[in-house]
């Protein structure tokens, strides 16, 4: 359903700006809301930005998309940026919200622009990293060395899950920040929530009875799959440990009809990317990650 509102400001050399939003709330077929925006100068469309609002209380912030050459002769597009900033801002005050992320092009000096005028700071570049689902070289790992080390598939309701999450996340380089702002079981109940449903291929590394990884492939409703995660122990690493859970990816997947399998890997995380690189994923893109 559609909720427009209006507000005005004005721009530079006394311009006005009109701000527009609309808003989706959500049914029983979403997970999530949007909100969108619309900046206008005398009635030509001049800029755009949405927010989405997921299910596990974070927002998807998307950077105003400001069409400068439709923008009146000598006027930047800073005031447009500030217009419609301060109405998502203002929007935005008092809900019941984690935190606010941005994932925008390096190159992008606009949405750098925008985002710090909203209050967002840089944390990292993250490398999203593909692999066909028919590429050869997978990962090969046995453990016929350490019996007491194998794969289990608890109740989500285990605490197995939260104790591995915790223990890989120990001095771990894929946005550490992140828990700033939410502890290790809230941000693995997020995953959780996130996947709608697909965790049937999940595992958790157990060395005798203590969680020492876990891995969380996941189906996406594009026909993809992704890693949503995938970590190891401090004690444990360096052991082969990673390429096993890997490993297991590679064999679930395998039985899903898929295109092909992504993985968001932090830039600050050589040891991963490398993983990723020898078992034939590829970079795709890269975005510069900032937070609210």
């Amino acid at each position: 359903m559609l909720s427009p509102s209006r507000n005005d400001g004005s721009g530079s050399g006394g311009l006005p700006i009109t701000i527009r939003k609309f808003e989706w709330e959500p049914d029983e077929e979403l997970s999530s809301r949007t909100w969108a925006y619309s900046a206008s100068i005398g009635g030509v469309p001049v800029a755009v930005q949405a927010v989405v609002f997921r299910a596990d209380r974070t927002v998807l912030y998307l950077p105003p998309d400001v069409r400068t050459d439709s923008l009146p002769p000598g006027c930047p597009p800073e005031p447009v940026l500030r217009e419609i900033v301060s109405q998502v801002n203002q929007d935005l005050t008092g809900l019941d919200v984690c935190f606010c992320q941005a994932a925008v092009d390096p190159e992008d000096e606009l949405a750098r622009t925008a985002l710090t005028l909203a209050g967002f700071r840089y944390l990292t570049d993250v490398t999203e990293f593909t692999r066909s689902a028919t590429a050869a070289d997978a990962p090969r790992s046995s453990f016929e060395s350490a019996p007491n080390i194998r794969l289990e598939s608890p109740s989500l309701t285990s605490d197995l899950w939260v104790r591995a999450f915790e223990a890989s996340l120990a001095d771990s380089v894929d946005v550490p920040e992140l828990l700033d702002f939410r502890g290790p079981r809230e941000s693995f109940e997020s995953l959780a929530l996130l996947a709608g449903g697909h965790t049937e291929h999940w595992r958790v590394l157990m060395d005798g009875n203590h969680p020492i990884g876990l891995v969380l492939p996941t189906l996406l409703p594009d026909g993809t799959a992704e890693i949503q995660y995938l970590g190891v122990a401090s004690s444990h690493r360096r052991r082969g440990h990673g390429t096993r859970l890997l490993q297991h990816a590679f064999e679930a997947t395998g039985s899903m009809e898929i295109s092909s399998l992504n993985v968001h890997v932090d830039s600050r995380n050589v040891a991963a990317t490398t993983l990723y690189q020898r078992y034939g994923f590829g970079p795709v893109t890269r975005r510069s990650l900032w937070i609210r």
